[in-house]
């Protein structure tokens, strides 16, 4: 598992944990504050798995005519 898969699985585990915890509290403003943490941490954890995998072989390298 490469480096963005790995932290999309940490956020999205993060995500899911904050979203249930947002339907459990009956605080207004730490729901609020879940909200914040839960939405972009799907968002990313979601999108992180929909990248297709690099199949380069130096992946920090750009691609051009000289490589």
């Amino acid at each position: 598992m490469d480096e963005v898969r790995r932290y999309g699985l940490y956020s999205l585990i993060v995500g899911i944990l904050s979203l249930i915890l947002m339907f459990y509290t009956e605080d207004k403003f730490l729901e609020y504050s879940l909200y914040i943490i839960s939405i972009p941490s799907l968002i990313f954890g979601i999108g992180s798995f929909l990248i297709p995998k690099v199949r380069r072989s130096k992946i920090g390298r750009i691609p051009f005519r000289g490589f």
